[in-house]
C-alpha cells in the first residue's frame, strides 16, 4: 500500500471510503469536514492506495500539545491484512516529526470493532470526562 498525502481529485473516493465504512453521522458532512482539516497547516489527511484503487484513510492532527487521529477508514475487503496498522503508524510518524509525544483519539461507545483494533496496535483506554456544547445552538 502507497500512503501519500489527501489531493482535492480524491475527494470523491474518499467520501466514498467513509460512507462504506460507516464514519458519518448525520451532523457530520464529509466534505465540510475535510474543507474544514484542508483549512489548517496542523492538519494533514493520508490515503492509502493499491494502484489507483483508494483503501484506506487517516487524519492526523495537533493543537501543538496533543495529536490526534481522526477518519481511520480501510475498506472492508481490505481489513485484517495490516493495512490499518500501516495508516495509523504513517499519522504517528507525521506527529512525532512535528513535536508531539502523545497522541489521542475518540470512539463512539457503538464501534467495538474500532476499539478492539486500536487497543491490538498499542492504544489503551483513559480515564478521562469528555466535555463538549453544540456552538450553533443560538
Amino acid at each position: 500500500m502507497k500512503i501519500v498525502a489527501f489531493q482535492d481529485s480524491a475527494l470523491p473516493a474518499v467520501v466514498e471510503l467513509w460512507n462504506i465504512c460507516k464514519l458519518d453521522v448525520p451532523y457530520n458532512d464529509p466534505v465540510q469536514d475535510i474543507a474544514l482539516l484542508r483549512k489548517s497547516a496542523n492538519t494533514e489527511i493520508f490515503l492509502g492506495y493499491l494502484g489507483e484503487l483508494l483503501i484506506g484513510s487517516i487524519v492526523a492532527t495537533h493543537d501543538g500539545h496533543r495529536g490526534w487521529l481522526y477518519r481511520l477508514a480501510v475498506a472492508p475487503e481490505h481489513r485484517g491484512l495490516g493495512r490499518g496498522r500501516a495508516l495509523v503508524r504513517h499519522a504517528e510518524t507525521w506527529l512525532r516529526e512535528h513535536g508531539l509525544r502523545k497522541v489521542q483519539l475518540m470512539i463512539r461507545p457503538e464501534h467495538g470493532e474500532a476499539r478492539d483494533f486500536y487497543l491490538q496496535v498499542g492504544y489503551a483506554v483513559q480515564d478521562r470526562l469528555l466535555m463538549a456544547r453544540w456552538l450553533d445552538d443560538g
